[in-house]
């Protein structure tokens, strides 16, 4: 039996939200800004949440950084958040159509993606 990596309360906020009635993968990547990959990764346990991740799932589930990695029964106790964490619940429908498009992609075609986008706009 191989030991999960995922956080367990990680996978519970997961779950929780898949639950009928809830959201769905793509609901948890808006709400996170996570991408669909990496949350299926945390769903079956196999994968780590770095800092940056659990800092982006603490501010999307109003959880705390020490209460999802189980260091704190304390859920809402302050944490060091990275306010410099992109809200993109303020994103208009075209921007928020180009970053959902942009998080399914894996790292080296995002990169692709925004260099060509560098290239087109400087052309302006």
């Amino acid at each position: 039996m191989v030991k999960a990596k995922t956080f367990p309360r990680v996978i519970e906020l997961f779950k929780e939200d898949l639950k009928p009635g809830g959201t769905t993968l793509r609901g948890i990547v808006r709400k996170t800004g996570l991408n669909s990959n990496t949350i299926a990764n945390y769903l079956e346990g196999t994968t780590e949440p770095t800092q940056k991740s659990l800092e982006r799932i603490s501010v999307a589930y109003h959880k705390s950084v020490a209460w999802l990695r189980g260091d704190s029964d304390d859920a809402t106790a302050p944490d060091a958040i990275n306010h410099n964490i992109l809200d993109i619940s303020a994103l208009s429908p075209e921007q928020r159509e180009a970053w959902d498009f942009l998080q399914q992609l894996p790292p080296e075609k995002q990169k692709k993606v925004c260099a060509f986008l560098k290239l087109v706009m400087s052309d302006e």
